[in-house]
C-alpha cells in the first residue's frame, strides 16, 4: 500500500507542476498508477478463505447480527453448496444495492460463479432490476449501464457473442463492458466464449481468431472452452470453401484439439473423445490420417530414397475419405527428419531393423491394413484382425512386419503410366467396394 500512496503523491505533485517541468514526467508512471489502482479495486472483489469460513459458520448457525462490513461481504458465500436459494434471497434483502460497493460485489460473484443454476438466474434478475440511470463512480458500472445491462438479460450470451465478433479480441470485448483481467477466467466469460465458438451463424474464420487467442492464453484460464467447442468448430472448418483458408485452419485446429483432447485412436487420453460427436471425431481422424500421410512422405523427400514418392502420395490422397486408422513407425534417423519437417503431432512408434532412416506407414481401409515402406519396398496388404495391435504400438521390428501373413502385395512399377496404381485401385474396388474411378479422377487433376 505504501507504494500506491507514493505513486498518488507523485501524481499530485506532477499535477501542480509548472508547464515547463511537465515534460520530464514519464506518462508510463501514470499508466502504472492506473494499473495499480485497478488491481487494488479488483482485490476488493474477493474475500480470504478465513473470512469466508467465519461468515458461513455465522450464517449456518442462524446468527443474523452482521456488522456492516460483514454484510457487504455476504455475496461471496452465496454460491456455497451448503446454502440454498432461500439463503441467497434472504442475503439479498440484507444488502443495500444502492451502494456501489455492494452492487459491484454481487456482480463480481455472479460473473465468477455463474453456472446456469437458479442462483445465477436470481442474481442476474436482481442486478438487472437494480441498475439505475445514474452516473456511477465505478467505470465498470457505468459501462454496464451504458449497454442497458445487456449482459444481465436472458440474451446475455448473444450480447457477448456480438462483442467478441465486433471487437478486436477478448480483452477489448471485456474492456467494452468495464471488466478487467480479473474476470477473464470467470465462469461467465468462459460460458460466453463457449457460446460464441459454437455459434454457427458467425463466420468460422472469426470464431477461429478467438479460438487461437484462447489457445495462446497462458495459465489455462479458459480451461474447458476449447474442448466444449469441438462438435461445432471441426465440422465448420471442414466445410470452408477456400482451399488455402481451409488448409491453414485444419493445420491449426489439428494441433489445438490434439493438444487439448489427445489422440482419439490410441493412448490413455482417448476417453476425452467419448462425448465428442461421431461426425467431429470422424473428420478429426481423417485430418490425422492426412497428417500422417504428409509426414511419411516429407520424411521420404528429406531422406531422398524414392524420387517417385509423389505418385504414391497422390494415389493415397484420393483414398483419404476411406482411411479410418493410421500409424507411423520411424527409425532413429527418420525421427530426426520428422522433427526437421516441423510436425507438431509427433505421435509415432519406433522402427527397429533395417536402416535407421527407414519409416513405415500403416493405414486401414475396411478390413485390410496397408503398409507402405519409405525405401521403395512393396506395398503390402494384411487382414486388420491379424495386425490390429500394430496401431498405437510403441515399437515394432522390421522382421515382424515382413514375416506376418500377407494378403496381397504390389511393386510400385511404372508409376508414370499408372501400372501399380491401376492394379491397386481395381483390387480396392473388388475387395473394399471403392469405385476405382476415384483414383482416375484424381489422376486427371
Amino acid at each position: 500500500m505504501s507504494e500506491l500512496l507514493t505513486a498518488v503523491k507523485n501524481l499530485r505533485e506532477f499535477t501542480f507542476r509548472p508547464p515547463s517541468q511537465i515534460g520530464s514526467f514519464s506518462m508510463s508512471a501514470i499508466e502504472k498508477l492506473r494499473a495499480e489502482l485497478e488491481k487494488n479495486s479488483d482485490r476488493s472483489l474477493s474475500i480470504s478463505p478465513v473470512e469466508k469460513d467465519a461468515l458461513l459458520r455465522k450464517w449456518i448457525g442462524g446468527d443474523r447480527n452482521f456488522l456492516r462490513r460483514e454484510i457487504k461481504k455476504l455475496p461471496f458465500i452465496m454460491f456455497d453448496a451448503r446454502l440454498e436459494l432461500d439463503d441467497m434471497t434472504e442475503m439479498l434483502r440484507l444488502l443495500n444495492l444502492s451502494r456501489e460497493t455492494q452492487l459491484k460485489n454481487i456482480i463480481a460473484v455472479y460473473l465468477l460463479n455463474f453456472d446456469g443454476s437458479d442462483k445465477s438466474h436470481l442474481l442476474r434478475q436482481t442486478i438487472f432490476e437494480r441498475m439505475s440511470a445514474r452516473e456511477y463512480r465505478s467505470k465498470m458500472l457505468n459501462r454496464i449501464y451504458r449497454d442497458d445491462g445487456a449482459i444481465f438479460t436472458g440474451d446475455c450470451f448473444e450480447c457477448m457473442s456480438a462483442l467478441y465478433k465486433n471487437c478486436s479480441g477478448i480483452d477489448e470485448a471485456l474492456s467494452a463492458i468495464g471488466l478487467t483481467d480479473f474476470f477473464k477466467g470467470s465462469n461467465f466469460i468462459r460460458r460466453s466464449l463457449k457460446h460464441f465458438l459454437c455459434s454457427t451463424t458467425i463466420d468460422i474464420r472469426r470464431r477461429l481468431e478467438i479460438l487461437y487467442e484462447i489457445d495462446a492464453e497462458p495459465n489455462n484460464i479458459f480451461d474447458g472452452v476449447i474442448r466444449s467447442s469441438t462438435d461445432a468448430v471441426i465440422p465448420d472448418v471442414e466445410a470452408i470453401d477456400n482451399p488455402s483458408d481451409k488448409a491453414d485452419a485444419k493445420k491449426h485446429c489439428l494441433e489445438i484439439f490434439y493438444r487439448e483432447l489427445g489422440d482419439p485412436r490410441f493412448g490413455s487420453l482417448t476417453y476425452k473423445w467419448d462425448n465428442v460427436s461421431s461426425k467431429a471425431r470422424e473428420i478429426f481422424l481423417h485430418w490425422l490420417a492426412e497428417n500422417d500421410l504428409d509426414l511419411f512422405f516429407k520424411i521420404i523427400d528429406r531422406a531422398a530414397v524414392d524420387r517417385m514418392w509423389r505418385h504414391r502420395k497422390k494415389f493415397w490422397k484420393a483414398y483419404l475419405p476411406y482411411i479410418t486408422n493410421t500409424w507411423v513407425f520411424l527409425g532413429k534417423e527418420a525421427q530426426h527428419f520428422a522433427k526437421q519437417a516441423g510436425d507438431k503431432i509427433l505421435h509415432h512408434g519406433n522402427l527397429f531393423g533395417g536402416g535407421s532412416n527407414q519409416s513405415v506407414l500403416l493405414f486401414q481401409i475396411g478390413k485390410y491394413v496397408f503398409v507402405e515402406w519409405s525405401h521403395n519396398g512393396k506395398l503390402r496388404a494384411y487382414y486388420y484382425d491379424d495386425v490390429k495391435n500394430w496401431f498405437g504400438a510403441e515399437d515394432i521390428r522390421r522382421i515382424r512386419i515382413m514375416s506376418s501373413f500377407i494378403v496381397e502385395d504390389w511393386i510400385h512399377a511404372n508409376p508414370l503410366s499408372g501400372t501399380w496404381q491401376r492394379k491397386v485401385s481395381w483390387w480396392l474396388e473388388k475387395n473394399c467396394g471403392i469405385d476405382s474411378e476415384i483414383w482416375w479422377r484424381e489422376k486427371r487433376h
